[in-house]
């Protein structure tokens, strides 16, 4: 049974999703709601830079909820 870790950790979030083959994006039209945009989900998005993408992670005070041996995935609020 796999066990969902969360993280601000901005490396530990690019492996995850680099392995899953994703990359960060902004959803178009919300103002900055990010997403982890891969093949498989197809989401009207803009691609985003990791700079601008932990920019708005930080400043929205999130976690990143993952699955570290699936795809469940998902920003939380720190709290």
């Amino acid at each position: 049974m796999a066990t969902a870790r969360s993280t601000e950790d901005h490396e530990e979030i690019r492996k995850w999703v680099t392995s899953k083959r994703g990359n960060p994006a902004q959803v178009e039209g919300t103002g900055g709601m990010l997403r982890m945009a891969s093949a498989s989900r197809r989401i009207a998005s803009s691609g985003s830079t990791g700079d601008q993408f932990f920019e708005i992670f930080h400043e929205s005070g999130l976690k990143f909820l993952y699955d570290p041996e699936g795809h469940m995935n998902k920003f939380v609020r720190d709290e």
